[in-house]
C-alpha cells in the first residue's frame, strides 16, 4: 500500500550488536538473515564508503524475502569530494556494480556535508543526470539548505527533502518534497548515535507519520543510533506507536526456512519476540 510507513535502521552490520541484537554465535555472515526478519527495509551504508561489489549485490538480493526493500546512501566521493560537481562519471561507476539489487531498491540517499553550502544550480545539474527510474532522498547537513528554493527543486524533481530528528544541525524543517517521505533518527543528545530515544521524543513523530499514511504517501523511516541496539528498540517501539499506519512484517508468505541457525537450535523469525531485546 502505497501509504504505509517501512521503519527500519540504517545498517546492520554492527558488533555491539552481538547479544543485544543478534544471538550469540551467529556470525556477520547470517546477521542479514537475521535483520530481515524484523524490519521491511534497511539502510545499506557500505555503499556510501566504497563502491559496491556485484556479488555483494547479488547477496543482499538472494537474502531478502519478498516485499522487503533495500535502501543505497549514496557514495561520498560524488557528494562530499565532488560536492556533486561533474559526477556523471562517478555515478555511473556507482550504480552499475549494483544492478542486481536494483530491482528490490526503494530509494536512494544522498547525505551532503556539512561544509557545503546551498547552491541550487549544482544540485539541479545532479538531479537532471540521475536516472529516472529510482527514488531518490537528500539529506542537508548544512542550515542553508533549508530554504524554499531547495524544496521547489527537490519536489519539481520528484525528490524528497529528509525529515532529521538530530543534534547533528541546528534546524529541522518538516518540508515535503516529491512524492514520498524520508525519515533519519540520528539522536538528540550530544553524542548523538548512543541516544536512547524516549517514549515522548517518539510519539510526536509517530502522529505526524501515522498523518502521512493517512494521506495515502509512502514513507521510508531509519534509525542510525546505532550503539548498543538502541535503534533496534527504537524502531520497535516506532512501528508499535504507528500501529496500523506501518507496513506489516514480516509477511504471512515469509518463509519459516528464513530464520537464523544459533547454537545447533532454530529461531523462527515469525514467532519468537521480535519487539524484546535483551537491556544493557
Amino acid at each position: 500500500m502505497a501509504g504505509e510507513v517501512r521503519v527500519g535502521t540504517s545498517g546492520w552490520q554492527y558488533d555491539d550488536w552481538r547479544g543485544e541484537v543478534y544471538p550469540p554465535g551467529v556470525g556477520p555472515g547470517k546477521w542479514l538473515s537475521h535483520y530481515v526478519g524484523w524490519f521491511p527495509t534497511v539502510e545499506v551504508n557500505a555503499t556510501f564508503y566504497r563502491l559496491a561489489r556485484e556479488t555483494a549485490a547479488e547477496r543482499w538480493r538472494d537474502t531478502a524475502p519478498p516485499g522487503f526493500e533495500f535502501v543505497l546512501k549514496g557514495s561520498q566521493f560524488i557528494t562530499h569530494r565532488l560536492k556533486l560537481r561533474g559526477a556523471h562519471e562517478a555515478v555511473g561507476r556507482f550504480f552499475a556494480p549494483l544492478v542486481p539489487v536494483l530491482e528490490r531498491t526503494a530509494v536512494i540517499l544522498w547525505q551532503l556535508p556539512p561544509n557545503f553550502r546551498r547552491n541550487l544550480d549544482r544540485l539541479r545539474e545532479f538531479l537532471e543526470l540521475l536516472p529516472p527510474t529510482h527514488r531518490y532522498a537528500f539529506e542537508f547537513r548544512d542550515d542553508d539548505w533549508f530554504h524554499p528554493d531547495t524544496y521547489a527543486l527537490l519536489d519539481a524533481h520528484g525528490a524528497a527533502h529528509v525529515w532529521l530528528s538530530s543534534s547533528l544541525t541546528r534546524r529541522h524543517e518538516l518540508v515535503a518534497t516529491g512524492d514520498h517521505v524520508y525519515v533519519r533518527f540520528h539522536g538528540l543528545s550530544e553524542d548523538a548515535y548512543r541516544h536512547d530515544y524516549r517514549d515522548d521524543e517518539l510519539r510526536p513523530w509517530a502522529e505526524r507519520l501515522r498523518e502521512v499514511a493517512a494521506a495515502g504517501t509512502a514513507a521510508w523511516v531509519f534509525f542510525n543510533n546505532d550503539a548498543a541496539g538502541h535503534a533496534v528498540r527504537n524502531a520497535r517501539r516506532l512501528v508499535a506507536m504507528l500501529g496500523e499506519a506501518a507496513r506489516p512484517w514480516p509477511p504471512p508468505s515469509l518463509d519459516p526456512l528464513s530464520v537464523l541457525e544459533a547454537d545447533g537450535g532454530v529461531v523462527d523469525l515469525r514467532h519468537s519476540d521480535r519487539a524484546t531485546l535483551p537491556g544493557r
